[in-house]
């Protein structure tokens, strides 16, 4: 440790060049550096998901879902799973042991599901198997018209959801409020009893015409039944000229029912303001920054709204600004805290080591900054926290070594023997002091779960900020 002082204080050139070149490397790494509120962190479980369009809860609960649990539950190092079941659509949500390793277990769940495929139905495609994330939308946007109908709508955010696919760093555009074209019929009792037909064959014969997809909900109210079928084919024409075979009788379906299609208006609903909307959440990656993203996204929804005059797009929520506000808070902290610390020190110890020990704040924030860059994180509020915490430790360690140094220039010794003796004297109580500081901190990396996950960058953080700056420190006491 002597020997590291006496050489940087003999090569003092040596010290503005790494710090030139440390404030260089902590200009590009804030550049590059995704930020964003919180850090996208996985949990401990896996996601199985699929669909089968129209097909009904209870239904797709027994043809699909209770066959991929059989499957699922031979798979070891699972703690439970649960199951939500909408019509259309099911999430099967499987939590893993501690101490598992997921990777692997999400392998036997993809081997799982793909041998329960055989007990599936033909056309229903295969459910997927990913690792769940915990995750935070970018933006949430919001489509309203007063003079476009939901079709419209649906069409114009369908056109803006591929505009915005191509920015970089998108990971994923949700929309809400969306549907599907479904195909209403409405069947005459009195025609079907006129024709001597059976209800029960009419529906039959219905269900037939919609090979690919199943009828969806069959309900029966007063002398009427509602049969609700989703369909690749949405000609209305074509459907009322079809002929049905029932009980060795041909019948136009014009003849027995009326039909409409139109998006049906209890799947999904989205209101800003007690207005029906269109509703889009845009999410990034873990590589992408929040600020420049959303940036981006907002020049394109200007440009976006001039080929759609007659709508109006919303941000109704913005994390991006929330991340800007925290970054601007911890820079004006910082700076404040510079002034203080400055002008504390001009007047109490000496205005040349004032100056050394306020840019020890800059100094551990850029080493701060390059570290998380370097290792893959991005800038949240939890990096910045650790960051934080480790500044006033790092100022409290330079009040002490630099109050030193003046003891020994105030008794007459030279500049290079005060700032080596001074330094040699109390290094090893300010190292014992920083790593008192790194072990309180140091159990947060034992945290397991999710938890864990998100604090885990605070003791990361402040063990390697702190230490760094520490020897960051002892280069700048040479003038």
């Amino acid at each position: 440790m002597n020997f590291i002082i006496e050489y940087f204080v003999k090569n003092s050139r040596l010290n503005y060049t790494l710090m030139g070149f440390i404030v260089m490397m902590g200009i590009f790494a804030y550049i590059n550096i995704p930020k964003e509120m919180f850090p996208n962190s996985t949990v401990d479980s896996i996601m199985v998901r699929g669909n089968y369009s129209g097909a009904s809860a209870n239904s797709l609960n027994n043809f699909a879902v209770v066959e991929i649990e059989n499957q699922i539950d031979s798979v070891s190092g699972i703690s439970k799973s649960t199951s939500t079941i909408t019509d259309g659509s099911f999430s099967i949500k499987v939590e893993l042991q501690d101490g598992v390793d997921k990777s692997e277990v999400e392998d036997d769940i993809k081997t799982a599901v793909t041998n329960a495929k055989k007990y599936l139905p033909s056309d229903m495609t295969e459910p997927t198997v990913s690792s769940a994330k915990r995750k935070m939308a970018l933006l949430n946007l919001s489509i309203l018209s007063t003079q476009k109908n939901k079709a419209e709508l649906l069409k114009i955010s369908e056109k803006l959801k591929t505009k915005l696919s191509q920015v970089n760093n998108v990971s994923e555009i949700s929309i809400f409020g969306d549907s599907d074209l479904q195909i209403k019929l409405l069947l005459d009792h009195k025609k079907i009893d006129m024709y001597g037909l059976d209800s029960t064959s009419v529906v039959s014969a219905i269900s037939n015409l919609s090979y690919i997809y199943p009828v969806a909900k069959i309900e029966k109210t007063g002398e009427h039944l509602f049969v609700s079928a989703t369909n690749n084919k949405f000609d209305k024409d074509s459907w009322l000229n079809t002929i049905l075979r029932i009980n060795s009788k041909n019948v136009f379906l014009k003849d027995i029912a009326t039909l409409s299609i139109d998006y049906p208006e209890d799947e999904t609903i989205s209101r800003l303001n007690g207005q029906n909307t269109i509703s889009l959440n845009i999410y990034k990656n873990d590589s992408g920054d929040a600020i420049s993203m959303a940036d981006n996204i907002k020049l394109i929804l200007e440009e976006f709204k001039l080929n759609y005059p007659d709508i109006h797009i919303q941000v109704t929520r913005d994390n991006s600004y929330l991340v800007d506000e925290r970054i601007k808070v911890i820079l004006s902290n910082i700076l404040f805290g510079l002034i203080l610390i400055a002008l504390f020190m001009h007047y109490l110890i000496s205005p040349r080591l004032s100056f050394v020990i306020i840019l020890g704040i800059p100094t551990s924030f850029i080493i701060g900054v390059v570290i998380i860059e370097y290792m893959g994180y991005s800038l949240n509020l939890i990096s910045l926290m650790a960051i934080l915490i480790s500044l006033g430790i790092v100022v409290d360690d330079a009040i002490i070594v630099s109050e030193n140094i003046q003891r020994h220039l105030d008794e007459g010794a030279s500049i290079h023997s005060a700032v080596v003796d001074g330094t040699k004297e109390v290094i090893a109580p300010v190292l014992i002091a920083s790593l008192t500081t790194v072990c309180a901190f140091l159990p947060l990396v034992l945290v397991s779960g999710e938890f864990g996950r998100m604090v885990y960058l605070i003791p990361y953080c402040y063990s390697k900020t702190n230490s760094k700056s520490f020897y960051g420190k002892r280069t700048n006491y040479n003038f």
